[in-house]
């Protein structure tokens, strides 16, 4: 947290929120310590702050009572938002994260029609130490008003089949094999998989980052959906660790926005197509909710050696 006394870099917005505050100290260390705000000047003999991020400006002021219309009562600001444009959300969910601090509302993709176009963005909310609502948001471009993906599958969240639609073309709809790094836009959906409790992709990070798992042995792979150029589902094949000459479908993921568009089916079908040249058998270990999808691409239950059904690849292809 530093300050050196300056006029914001922009210059002064033309509006700019002033904020009263409970505690100017416990709000500090959140707006610069956790957000990444930084001080331009502050009257620390009036409990006053000017904050600056990128070209987002606030300012913090102690209570003193003057200006107060009525009791102040947490939360304060009831009744409206601040919207902050940040160029990566996933930095800033990963700080929260890292500070304990929790979200109000967990990312999503969100589109706003303007006349003839939709303004897309990637946004969420959290609550500053007063109660203040503050929601952050990454832009995903514009695209045509009336844009929807063709909902046409059931099944688990996680794990849903078919390929959407824009209208009456094709969505955007790509798959990238993750070599290297953790795709772009993974902490997004990481947050999104924690809110809804599937701690499973934590533990696709955590095994990626301590190289215990790669996807890299033959056979492997793991693979990223985007959706629009948007992260929006990931799905993996790794050696089945207890059937010999097997592998097993792991770590498969879609976020909420993005459902129904044909994700899962999508990367549980390449994956297959993979298999096929590698193994003869595949399992997975489906949680209750995803085993009609599960059981729509050739399934069997069989609940041995840590997993509930398998595929026999010969058997899928006479189908």
């Amino acid at each position: 947290m530093t300050s050196s006394d300056h006029s914001p870099t922009d210059g002064f917005a033309s509006l700019v929120p002033e904020l009263t505050v409970l505690d100017l100290a416990a709000s500090l260390g959140f707006w610069c310590d956790v957000l990444g705000f930084e001080i331009a000047y502050q009257r620390p003999e009036h409990g006053f702050a000017y904050l600056e991020r990128g070209g987002a400006q606030v300012m913090l002021e102690l209570s003193h009572g003057s200006w107060e219309t009525g009791a102040l009562e947490p939360p304060l600001g009831r009744g409206i938002n601040i919207m902050i444009f940040v160029e990566d959300i996933d930095q800033l969910i990963a700080a929260l994260v890292g500070a304990g601090w929790p979200l109000f509302r967990s990312p999503e993709d969100a589109w706003y029609r303007m006349g003839e176009q939709e303004i897309g963005q990637r946004e969420f909310l959290v609550q500053d130490p007063d109660g203040y609502l503050l929601r952050f948001a990454q832009s995903l471009g514009r695209r045509p008003f009336g844009i929807r993906p063709h909902r046409h599958d059931t099944g688990d969240g996680a794990a849903r089949g078919g390929r959407g639609t824009i209208g009456d073309n094709d969505q955007a709809l790509e798959l990238q094999l993750v070599v290297e790094e953790l795709p772009a836009g993974f902490g997004a959906l990481q947050a999104d998989a924690r809110a809804e409790g599937h701690l499973f992709v934590d533990r696709l990070a955590t095994d990626w980052l301590s190289r215990t798992t790669r996807f890299d042995r033959a056979g492997e792979a793991l693979l990223a959906a985007r959706l629009d150029g948007v992260l929006a589902g990931i799905g993996g094949l790794t050696i089945e660790p207890v059937v010999p000459g097997a592998l097993r479908m792991r770590r498969f993921y879609v976020r909420p926005s993005c459902r129904r568009s044909g994700i899962a089916r999508k990367l549980a079908t390449t994956l297959l197509e993979r298999a096929g040249g590698a193994s003869r058998l595949v399992t997975v270990n489906a949680a209750p909710a995803s085993v009609p999808f599960w059981e729509s691409l050739g399934f069997v239950p069989d609940a041995r050696y840590g997993h509930t059904h398998i595929l026999r690849l010969a058997e899928r292809s006479s189908q």
